[in-house]
């Protein structure tokens, strides 16, 4: 039967017979002879104005910065199922403006659709937005990663964008920050490693879960049923490119990326003569200034530096410091970003 096949086939053997029809002026059933399927699904073609596609919306699959987003979410957060007679695509995440964002990207390739996919709010608190398309989840589900790397290559940075957005995220620490990606897909994380390094962005793929440890999820304790890996994008040559070329959709994530970049680009006094001296030992170096000590002398006291007591006595000497390690950080960050 016809409705058992693929729905690409069944539009490709549409517009043979429609082709047939209108060059040849064949009927119905010499026309399916020659293609190999029942006269009656010809004939409601030619004569009655049916389509394969029945009443749904036909989305467009050519490669495009939003179809390349969808597969990024898609192999991160994103599902593609049947219930029944539906073929679903959902996202659901905690975050409102990822779900959003992923609403946006699905109406602008299904035809007719003038307007972002409606976002509900389920009882757990999370958001989640879903759509019936059979020719999407069938390019979803049933391509399998070569066909849809066709689109990935074209878009590279639209992908990452959208499967970082899923599973990825910023963190930064006092003395520590990393930009990352999560998923047991091994061979998934090494192409996306390879698709950062096409856009200089250099990254390592670390081993965070074994299958069967225990840990900590959403309230609760669950078991890994496999093999978690870690991909860290960690420098600031990393930061600054995944900034530039690619960045986060959700907001939260986006902000703590640019308090990275922030960090990074904000040149800071150097650390001998910071690290060391406290409030108090401040206040009462400068007392002892008043007094006429000199700042040898108060270096003694102190057991520091006398280039120390002079960046935090001597306004002039701190300006000049700062200065001289405004040009040392330009240059180091020219040679991280060149």
């Amino acid at each position: 039967m016809i409705r058992t096949r693929p729905i690409e086939e069944r539009v490709n053997l549409y517009n043979q017979a429609m082709g047939l029809r209108e060059e040849k002026g064949w009927g119905n059933i010499r026309i399916a002879k020659a293609l190999g399927i029942d006269d009656q699904t010809v004939a409601h073609w030619i004569y009655d104005g049916r389509e394969p596609c029945g009443g749904f919306k036909v989305p467009d699959l050519s490669p495009s910065p939003e179809l390349s987003y969808i597969l990024g979410v898609y192999y991160g957060d994103g599902s593609a199922y049947r219930d029944g007679a539906c073929y679903l695509i959902k996202l659901e995440a905690k975050d409102q403006d990822f779900v959003q964002e992923f609403g946006e990207q699905l109406s602008k390739i299904i035809e007719g659709r003038g307007e972002p996919y409606h976002v509900w709010r389920n009882k757990r608190g999370y958001y989640f937005t879903k759509v019936s398309n059979r020719l999407l989840w069938e390019f979803l589900k049933k391509r399998d990663f070569e066909n849809h790397k066709v689109v990935i290559d074209r878009f590279p940075a639209e992908f990452l964008r959208g499967f970082f957005d899923s599973d990825g995220g910023a963190h930064k620490g006092r003395n520590k920050m990393s930009i990352y990606a999560s998923n047991t897909n091994k061979e998934l994380l090494i192409y996306v490693r390879n698709l950062l390094l096409n856009l200089d962005i250099f990254s390592t793929i670390l081993l965070c879960h074994k299958e069967g440890d225990t840990r900590p999820f959403r309230g609760r304790i669950v078991q890994s049923k496999k093999d978690c890996h870690q991909l860290v994008i960690s420098g600031q040559r990393g930061f600054s490119n995944f900034y530039k070329h690619i960045g986060f959709s959700i907001r939260r994530k986006q902000s703590v990326l640019q308090e990275i970049i922030i960090k990074i680009t904000t040149p800071r006094p150097p650390r001998r003569y910071v690290l060391k001296v406290t409030t108090n030992m401040q206040r009462e170096m400068r007392e002892l200034k008043r007094r006429g000590w000199g700042y040898d002398t108060i270096a003694r006291r102190f057991k520091l530096n006398p280039n120390t007591v002079r960046y935090h006595l001597n306004p002039l000497y701190r300006e000049s410091a700062l200065i001289r390690s405004a040009k040392s950080w330009r240059k180091k960050h020219a040679r991280c970003t060149g």
